[in-house]
């Protein structure tokens, strides 16, 4: 990655881009993106605190970046912290995968009976603002999902289908568009 989009955590309007180049822009560093595997993805990086588009680097803001496979990805900042590397004073930006504001989306009583994962899907996600991408054929199964979360939901999905899920957004390079 040598480009991060910050942007305004409830507007979602582009603050500061973020890049490794000769182009003046705020550089980042050490920067650590995690995925595990249908469980926790998240992201961590740092910036110069006495540049002007460190300012744009804090709690509830977004960041926006491709992943090795050219997708984009978004996070949310939910923690800074000042600290010297021994060389300037650095601010370090700790976010998660905006797929767990998910963890907000009850869903009462919802069932999936002899449905397929791509109907679950629907179900699972029918409280919160995201889509579902493309959903393969697992064959037809049965769930329920009782005052749980929508992340809840789709790792129960995952249990029951079986699959690997992707987390993408599309990104015009100002705003998500999707």
């Amino acid at each position: 990655m040598n480009k991060l989009f910050i942007l305004e955590g409830q507007s979602e309007g582009l603050l500061a881009v973020l890049q490794n180049d000769n182009s003046g822009k705020c550089p980042f560093f050490d920067a650590i993106h995690t995925e595990q595997l249908n469980k926790d993805h998240t992201f961590e990086f740092s910036v110069p605190a006495n540049h002007a588009a460190a300012a744009h680097v804090k709690e509830n803001n977004l960041v926006v970046f491709k992943d090795e496979d050219g997708e984009y990805l978004l996070f949310q900042i939910y923690k800074t912290e000042e600290e010297h590397n021994g060389l300037e004073l650095v601010t370090r930006a700790y976010a998660e995968h905006s797929f767990f504001e998910m963890n907000d989306d009850i869903i009462e009583d919802l069932r999936t009976v002899n449905g397929t994962a791509s109907d679950a899907m629907d179900d699972a996600l029918s409280k919160s603002r995201f889509k579902k991408g493309i959903v393969a054929d697992l064959g037809l199964r049965t769930t329920n999902f009782y005052y749980e979360s929508a992340v809840s939901s789709i790792q129960k999905i995952i249990q029951t289908w079986g699959g690997e899920l992707k987390k993408r957004v599309t990104f015009d390079g100002n705003k998500i568009t999707g």
